[in-house]
């Protein structure tokens, strides 16, 4: 197993930061109920899902990619 660094390519892991627990609805909704990790916390939820491609760090309205 390699370690996740954020903000690094791993193998199209990718990691969504929710800054609270409503954008956290709204992505888990947004990404169709995805059966994968979620781990609380202190303010909201990060969200780890494959992606069929590479994707780009980049920020939304109450995430982070």
């Amino acid at each position: 197993m390699q370690p996740v660094i954020p903000k690094q390519p791993s193998d199209r892991l990718a990691i969504v930061d929710c800054d609270n627990d409503r954008s956290a609805e709204r992505m888990l909704l947004a990404m169709g109920q995805p059966k994968t990790w979620l781990v609380k916390t202190a303010r909201g939820l990060h969200i780890y899902a494959r992606t069929p491609v590479p994707v780009r760090s980049t920020r939304g309205e109450g995430f982070d990619l």
